[in-house]
């Protein structure tokens, strides 16, 4: 039985020679904007890992901040590490998180455009092409910032006598605030 003292821990992930081409980014659609609109930054990152044998429970809270002076709507894409599943999401509602549940698509679908009636945020999260899932985050106020979280379970990949654990933090830009992971297994590797 592995301990956690046989697990690695790698990021960015050119460490494995995988090559993650996609971060974790909202994209405001071209029609809901000027063109003069500074593009929505990601402005912080906390990541909380949990190993358990062969597994691991990973939660990234992602902060995005709209620097223009009127509120966007955007799409977050958020790449997985190969083999992960989506266990979780959050949004920040009225300053808390609010978690979201899973439903069938169908009833998914009508709910959200009730949701979105109302002039609510639904935060409906799909996958999309390959591992890449998708959500869509409004209202991003002007010159504020929306929290969200997304928790994944991913195998820890073999390694000789070890597991190895792959983070997605393929980041193009540099981001203001990135929190060490936090959790038993990265602090005591880090003692």
């Amino acid at each position: 039985m592995k301990t956690q003292d046989d697990i690695s821990i790698w990021a960015p992930n050119q460490a494995l020679g995988v090559t993650q081409t996609l971060t974790p980014i909202v994209m405001v659609p071209a029609a809901e904007t000027t063109g003069t609109e500074s593009p929505v930054r990601l402005a912080r990152v906390d990541v909380d890992i949990r190993i358990h044998g062969f597994v691991a429970d990973t939660a990234m809270t992602l902060v995005f901040y709209n620097p223009n002076d009127r509120v966007l709507a955007g799409d977050l894409y958020f790449p997985l590490p190969e083999g992960a599943t989506v266990s979780g999401f959050a949004l920040d509602v009225e300053g808390r998180m609010v978690d979201g549940a899973p439903v069938e698509k169908e009833k998914g679908r009508i709910v959200f455009e009730k949701t979105v009636r109302a002039g609510i945020d639904p935060g409906l999260v799909e996958y999309t092409q390959g591992n890449v899932f998708k959500t869509r985050v409004f209202p991003i106020p002007a010159q504020g910032k929306r929290t969200t979280r997304v928790r994944f379970i991913s195998e820890l990949l073999p390694e000789e006598k070890t597991g190895l654990y792959q983070l997605p933090l393929h980041f193009e830009e540099s981001i203001p605030r990135i929190s060490p992971p936090r959790g038993g297994l990265w602090e005591r590797n880090q003692a």
